[in-house]
């Protein structure tokens, strides 16, 4: 039975936490049926950037609750999507560490620290082109990198039909500044960036960046969004159905087909998704552009339900499901159309495509017939028993002790520049009363007196603004890591989706 520590960014906000997405709930409920205990740290919980960001946490106390909790863990094992994990954690334990691409390598955390520290860790692909990004990023070797393809923890079930097809995704639409950029520079807009690799597609979007202030990404895959909303707009007259954040509604002025077709409802569990593609004769995928050989878990999660996969093509797909699936793949709008109304009009043939979806995926899609190939490279056992293993996920806030100890030393810095005022009167009050009680015949005594007096009210003026700055060190050091927090959950609360979960 291995200890298994999972660690992954989440954007899924709702009623106030932080949700775990159906490939991760996935993911660790196969570790723990597997008979693994899983410590589960979701880090947009304690890092300002968890995505394409930093593992530095929002205050030096809250990385160091959360790596005690991952040492008296003593895992065997330390997987992190993207690198989104906590800043330390490569010198807190002794166990691997396997660093695994949600996205590509240009979204991970801390890129430059994991560049000059490859050899600490093992890296794992999901997409084939994955293992030449990291070992042109890297330098690595072909030993320090395996792919692991995608698997699911959906079920095929038999429910009632409630939609002819669903999407549940993104808009991926890019901001109105980064459309006004591209009007303003139709050079950029008509560039052919097909045929970059990864590096120059990192090497463009800096320079974007640094040209336009804008997010290059952003920039470069609009296309994404402008794809997504054409082949929808398409198939809404089959009776689409859209789920996911609402930035659908952002759309609205599109048309009311988007309002008529979006279900604001929350989606986000394995149990969510499951419903809905078990729901669905027909669901679909759109990939993002940024998925040159790949394809989005979705995928996986509709081969094994009760509905039809319509998706645009990947190689990766392809080289996977072989001649064991006939493949609904679409390359253009019009292609859409046209699957769609066949899946819909003819049953037998949306059947039989399920039902050889289903099989690939009992055959080759569930996370069983992936540990095997992560415990070979890690040597860590996954496949540890029948025994279900436990699951702990980490939830730790500043301590009381660190709280009573800044009202402290609030409370010395106020008394300190109450001294402070005193210190200026006690000095002049002996200067007058010097010069009353010894008088003009004793002017050197009386000058003495005043020096003393400069100097006692100095030194006492030095040891009070050193209070004082300590004062406001430890203000800083404790008000700074809370005034983010509270930044943070207010950003947080302005995106939080607070609808009705889907059911």
């Amino acid at each position: 039975m291995a200890n298994i520590v999972v660690t992954h960014f989440s954007g899924l906000l709702v009623n106030g936490k932080y949700r775990t997405s159906v490939f991760y709930e996935g993911f660790i409920n196969s570790l723990l049926e597997n008979g693994n205990n899983v410590l589960h740290v979701i880090t947009s919980n304690y890092l300002l950037r968890p995505w394409n960001g930093s593992n530095t946490t929002i205050s030096p106390e809250i990385g160091q609750l959360v790596l005690e909790e991952i040492i008296n863990f003593n895992p065997d094992l330390v997987i992190s999507f993207n690198n989104s994990s906590i800043e330390g954690i490569e010198d807190a334990v002794d166990c691997p560490i396997a660093l695994w691409e949600a996205d590509t390598f240009q979204f991970f955390n801390d890129k430059d620290y994991v560049k000059r520290n490859a050899d600490r860790y093992h890296f794992l692909a999901f997409a084939s082109d994955a293992i030449e990004v990291y070992k042109r990023e890297l330098g690595i070797s072909d030993n320090r990198v395996r792919r692991v393809p995608a698997a699911t923890g959906v079920k095929s079930t038999k429910e009632e039909k409630r939609y002819n097809i669903s999407f549940i995704g993104n808009t991926f639409s890019a901001s109105p500044t980064v459309f006004k950029y591209l009007a303003q520079h139709p050079s950029v807009r008509d560039l052919d960036t097909s045929v970059f690799s990864d590096a120059q597609v990192s090497q463009y979007c800096e320079t974007l960046k640094t040209l336009s202030g804008l997010d290059g990404h952003a920039i470069l895959f609009r296309k994404s969004g402008q794809d997504r909303l054409s082949i929808c707009h398409r198939l809404f007259e089959h009776g689409l159905h859209l789920f996911g954040p609402d930035d659908w509604y952002r759309l609205g002025m599109l048309g009311d087909d988007i309002l008529d077709a979006y279900d604001p409802r929350v989606v986000y569990s394995l149990h969510h998704n499951q419903l809905i593609y078990n729901r669905s004769k027909v669901s679909l995928n759109i990939n993002h552009a940024q998925a040159s050989t790949g394809f989005a878990w979705r995928v996986i999660d509709i081969l094994a339900s009760d509905s039809a996969l319509l998706t645009t093509p990947s190689s990766d797909l392809k080289a996977l499901c072989g001649d064991k699936v006939s493949l609904q793949v679409f390359n253009s709008v019009a292609e859409a159309d046209d699957l769609a109304g066949k899946l819909l009009k003819d049953n037998s043939l949306r059947e039989d495509v399920i039902a050889q979806q289903n099989e690939l995926v009992e055959m080759n899609f569930r996370w069983k017939h992936r540990f095997p190939i992560i415990s070979e490279f890690t040597g860590v056992e996954l496949n540890a028993g029948p025994e279900k293993g436990t699951y702990k996920e980490v939830l730790v806030e500043p301590t009381a002790n660190v709280v009573s100890q800044a009202v402290q030393e609030i409370y010395r810095g106020i008394t300190a520049v109450h001294k402070a005022g005193r210190i200026v009167n006690t000095k002049r009050g002996l200067q007058a009363r010097g010069e009353v009680s010894i008088g003009a015949r004793h002017r050197f005594l009386i000058f003495i007196l005043q020096v003393y007096a400069a100097l006692r009210a100095f030194l006492r003026r030095i040891r009070v603004v050193s209070r004082t700055v300590n004062f406001c060190k430890s203000a800083v050091h404790f008000i700074w890591p809370n005034l983010v927090v509270l930044v943070r959950n207010a950003r947080m609360k302005s995106t939080e989706n607070s609808a009705k979960e889907y059911e």
